[in-house]
Formats: structure tokens, sequence, C-alpha cells
């Protein structure tokens, strides 16, 4: 599946990532546009530290 990764201020790298496992009652939902709200473009500006992904 496609995914996009926020790794630095405006920067966004594009990849393939494997499927997650799903446990019955979970679906995987196919999005064709999203849109971001206001309060996030300061996140999208400067990466801050909540914004990052945990290990």
């Amino acid at each position: 599946m496609k995914a996009a990764q926020l790794v630095g201020p405006r920067q966004f790298e594009f990849l393939e990532t494997p499927a997650p496992l799903l446990v019955p009652g979970e679906v995987i939902v196919r999005m064709e546009h999203l849109s971001i709200c206001g309060s996030d473009l300061r996140v999208y500006d400067r990466v801050l530290p909540e914004a990052r992904p945990t290990p």
C-alpha cells in the first residue's frame, strides 16, 4: 500500500509499505482525496516532535 511520510519541514516521502494485519471488525479504506486542517500547517511547516511517528 502507498504511504506519505512527513520527513522534514514541507517534505514528504512517498513510499510503498506492507498492508497492516487486520483483526475481525477492522477494514482498510481506500482514500481518493484528503485535506488537512489549518491547525495542522504548523506541523507541516516545522515537523514538531509530537508529529513524528514513534519507532
